[in-house]
């Protein structure tokens, strides 16, 4: 298999201060659980927190989760030319994952130009015969975009379609 593109582990100086607030706002929202739910004080003190607990809890918990997955995240691309498949492993907070697309009936890859109010990204993906599309990745460069486009276009042996 033939490494096509990385998108890396977020930079340390990000994921640490992350893992740190996610790890606090979990405590946080275990603090919350315990004192409402099991009249148990874990040591954190009284919160008195207005407004409901359990809505409280659950955005705490979602809130944490969210900032400790960061810690884990990472997607890799792979081509499998024995195959002609297009290999995904994704690494998240709950473990890994793997998918496999068969580039049999693809008939491009696109590169398309999207916006989200001032910033602009662009998204990467493959366009089957059957006008479906497979998004793969999104980049906010456009440097880096035409490059990876480029390399996905040459190692999967597909044209290279901008929209």
């Amino acid at each position: 298999m033939l490494k096509i593109y990385d998108t890396d582990r977020v930079p340390l100086l990000i994921r640490l201060p992350v893992l740190i607030l996610g790890v606090f706002a979990l405590g946080l929202a275990t603090n919350i659980t315990a004192q409402h739910l099991f009249h148990m004080d874990l040591g954190l003190g009284n919160t008195q927190e207005t407004g409901s607990p359990l809505v409280g809890c659950l955005l705490l918990y979602a809130l944490s989760f969210f900032f400790i997955s960061i810690w884990f995240l990472q997607n890799q691309f792979f081509f499998d030319s024995d195959q002609n498949e297009l290999v995904i492993r994704h690494r998240g907070l709950f473990g890994k994952s793997k998918k496999t697309t068969s580039l049999k009936n693809a008939q491009s890859i696109y590169i398309k130009m999207g916006h989200i109010r001032a910033a602009e990204f662009w998204n990467i993906g493959i366009e089957f015969q059957d006008e479906t599309k497979q998004w793969l990745t999104r980049i906010d460069d456009k440097n880096e975009a035409d490059i990876i486009a480029a390399k996905f276009s040459e190692t999967t042996k597909l044209p290279l379609k901008f929209e």
